[in-house]
């Protein structure tokens, strides 16, 4: 016989084996974090991590939103849910705002090299030169000398180079 708890329990399980066999089928499971937030039973957020361009639209960004910013006012420091927060922002349309939670999540883990990747990212997204060197200086003081920052460094110069052109004509 069962309890109603070992129900509720053996029913959330099945949901989350579910949700991680489709990260699996999908070949994204080693590329993501899951979030999920008690909100008396019912998960407030799942989302995929580290994909820019491909956020998980599992209970929509805009609902996401919300939920991060209710984990942000429990944790404000937490770094994965301000490095996710200020990438959803950043697609969102909002890359200023994002650039913000992005830098909370380095102040508070800067070993992390997507938290770097990201706001560096972002800043050349939004054409901010100077920022984004200044960050690619600091992620390599720290230790990310990785190829993917040698990468970053050429669309930094690229972007540089382009807005010279640009202001001399």
């Amino acid at each position: 016989s069962y309890d109603h708890e070992s129900i509720i329990l053996k029913c959330i399980s099945k949901k989350i084996i579910k949700f991680l066999n489709n990260l699996k089928k999908n070949k994204v499971y080693d590329n993501s974090m899951i979030i999920i937030k008690s909100d008396h039973g019912k998960p407030n957020c799942i989302e995929r991590t580290h994909t820019k361009d491909k956020l998980s639209d599992f209970f929509g960004q805009r609902k996401c939103n919300k939920y991060y910013k209710d984990i942000l006012k429990d944790v404000p420091n937490h770094p994965d849910a301000n490095h996710n927060f200020g990438l959803l922002c950043s697609k969102l349309g909002e890359p200023a705002m994002g650039v913000q939670f992005l830098r909370t999540a380095i102040e508070t883990n800067p070993q992390v090299a997507g938290y770097w990747i990201s706001i560096i990212d972002t800043l050349i997204e939004v054409k901010d030169v100077e920022n984004a060197k200044i960050a690619l200086e600091k992620a390599k003081e720290v230790g990310h000398n990785d190829e993917v920052f040698e990468k970053l460094a050429a669309n930094i110069e690229l972007l540089r180079n382009s807005k010279t052109e640009s202001e001399a004509v």
